[in-house]
């Protein structure tokens, strides 16, 4: 039995590890999407904007009929709003102001439009000042910091070098190419949002599948010649899989919400193997390579799923990051429960890793009911994954005030918070939007004052004529 003295500390470094723990929780956030999507005018991605060279090279009468009524035009822009319609935005500078003009389009005629474009510029080269490089800041940002981080200080440990000059100078090349080589490959190419995003999560990914892959059958990392060449292993994964999730959303011309998806299944694909293994004796061996191929398998199984799933919803980058929050959620109640259900002394793992699959796996299914009548701003999700943390915080921070150390109160006291904290959260944001996704399906019933006034024989004579219905019901799909 523990002295009175010694319970403190120890529950302190439990209410320590569940804080970090709640701290997966938080995503970083992105700028609100604005209302009007820019769309390109070819399904590359490659031109956003016409200029009247361009349109002049393209020959395209149906093009040139929309312009007609605008002589002296700039620049020619395509936008999608939020209910499903089209607007070319036309400008035209003046001698004091820059006029835009609205021109509306259906669907039908942005499919033509964008086809018969699409197949002319093929023919034609690029226009640098057309391309959409929004990502480049990030892209260039994420692969300077992966230099500092990693890259540059994996290289000189991998050649072996001496500690002095001759590493710290294999340390700056290396760093100073982390930035020099993704400049220059970035010229003149097309590089947005969700490549930069996807770029990111196979550079940082990358690094741990490369050790997964590195791990020895029977021999472990501790070997220095082994640690060598699991870094060497590392780097490589890490740069060969940040190029390739630059080429996924390329050629594929992924949304920012579906590169999130993709990205949420990566991360719980890797959880969900990890556990598996557990379930399946895989890792009382530490570290073997049975464990590793099926963390692997798992991990690139979830980028599978996510790109269905993302493909097949159209989420957008709002209902991605609620997704991923209510899957940490589900983490958070299935270990709670788990819990509940040992004894303090005769834990076993297999309980937890059961509770970590199922929870983790209802949680993202919960979540995708949430986001089917809505279509959340980035702002929304980040909201909802802030408030379910603090929850979270603020109930580890009541069960340290009530001096109960055990684990069983800190999951509890966190569970409850996060759960009040989402509540509380996601209640706000959805009385706030007004407009569901104009997708969902959904009944209509309303009561008309006119069909009861006819009904009545009051109201002027050609409203009783026409008889109008009391009732009207509807349905959208």
């Amino acid at each position: 039995m523990n002295r009175p003295g010694t319970r403190a500390p120890r529950g302190m470094r439990r209410w320590f590890g569940a804080l970090l723990l709640v701290g997966s929780v938080l995503v970083a956030g992105t700028p609100v999407r604005a209302a009007e999507v820019s769309v390109p005018f070819d399904s590359a991605g490659t031109t956003r904007v016409l200029r009247p060279p361009r349109i002049k090279q393209l020959r395209l009468a149906s093009l040139d009929s929309l312009l007609a009524p605008h002589p002296g035009y700039s620049s020619v822009r395509l936008f999608s709003v939020e209910d499903s319609t089209y607007l070319l935005e036309v400008s035209t500078v003046g001698r004091d102001a820059t006029v835009r003009a609205n021109v509306p389009l259906s669907t039908v005629d942005v499919a033509r439009l964008r086809h018969s474009i699409g197949k002319r510029l093929q023919n034609l080269p690029l226009e640098p000042d057309t391309l959409d490089s929004a990502g480049r800041r990030a892209f260039l940002t994420q692969n300077a910091g992966l230099g500092v981080m990693f890259y540059g200080p994996a290289i000189p440990y991998i050649l072996d070098l001496p500690v002095g000059i001759p590493a710290a100078g294999a340390y700056v090349v290396s760093t100073g190419a982390s930035f020099i080589i993704p400049w220059l490959a970035s010229q003149n190419s097309t590089l947005t949002s969700s490549m930069t995003s996807l770029s990111l999560y196979g550079s940082t990914r990358g690094l741990a599948h490369g050790l997964l892959l590195a791990s020895p059958m029977d021999r472990d990392l501790i070997d220095r010649q082994v640690r060598k060449d699991a870094v060497a292993t590392m780097l490589t994964t890490s740069v060969l899989e940040g190029y390739a999730g630059y080429l996924w959303a390329r050629s594929n011309g992924l949304s920012r919400g579906t590169t999130a998806t993709i990205a949420t299944g990566g991360d719980f694909g890797f959880l969900w193997g990890y556990n598996v293994a557990a379930l399946t004796g895989s890792d009382r061996v530490e570290w073997n390579a049975t464990r590793s191929r099926v963390m692997l398998a798992g991990s690139w199984s979830g980028l599978v799923l996510g790109h269905v799933l993302g493909s097949n919803r159209q989420y957008s980058y709002g209902d991605a990051l609620i997704m991923r929050n209510m899957g940490y959620l589900g983490i958070f109640v299935g270990t709670t429960i788990a819990d509940l259900t040992q004894r303090p002394h005769h834990r076993d793992p297999r309980v937890y890793s059961a509770a970590l699959l199922s929870g983790s796996i209802l949680g993202l299914a919960y979540g995708d009911r949430l986001v089917h009548d809505y279509n959340f701003e980035p702002s929304d999700g980040v909201s909802l994954q802030l408030g379910t943390a603090a929850g979270a915080v603020m109930g580890l921070g009541v069960t340290a005030l009530t001096n109960n150390h055990s684990s069983r109160g800190y999951w509890i006291g966190a569970t409850a918070g996060a759960l009040v904290g989402y509540h509380v959260t996601y209640g706000s944001v959805t009385r706030r939007i007004r407009h569901p996704r104009d997708d969902a399906s959904s009944w209509r019933f309303e009561f008309a004052p006119e069909g009861a006034l006819a009904a009545l024989g009051q109201g002027p004579q050609p409203l009783r004529e026409a008889a109008p219905p009391i009732v009207r019901l509807s349905t959208r799909f």
